[in-house]
């Protein structure tokens, strides 16, 4: 049996017809966004700060406690991390030590 024939043959034994739709289907954005304005007067939280007020893993607790005593922490504040957009993530898996894809996650 073919990967073709498969939803043919498989529509068959129910007795269903597959009826593609006339126009495709309009699909909203997944996630609503909001403008992030950096350049605020008010003081952004550091990483470590936030990392200490909510329920991170450990991982990800000790590899940037230890990158913020060694002086390698690429980005001081939230704000920083934020401001890298894209590639702030390949920042912290090249600079922080023991900072990976598991890590990210």
């Amino acid at each position: 049996m073919t990967s073709n024939s498969f939803p043919r043959s498989w529509f068959d034994k129910i007795g269903a017809v597959l009826k593609p739709s006339p126009t495709p289907v309009a699909v909203p954005r997944p996630v609503e966004t909001m403008p992030i304005n950096i350049d605020d007067e008010e003081p952004s939280p550091s990483l470590l700060d936030l990392i200490h007020a909510h329920n991170t893993s450990v991982r990800l607790r000790n590899s940037l406690v230890a990158a913020t005593d060694a002086g390698v922490l690429p980005f001081a504040s939230v704000r920083d991390y934020v401001a890298a957009g894209t590639m702030a993530l390949p920042i912290m898996m090249r600079d922080v030590r023991s900072f990976g894809a598991k890590t990210a996650r």
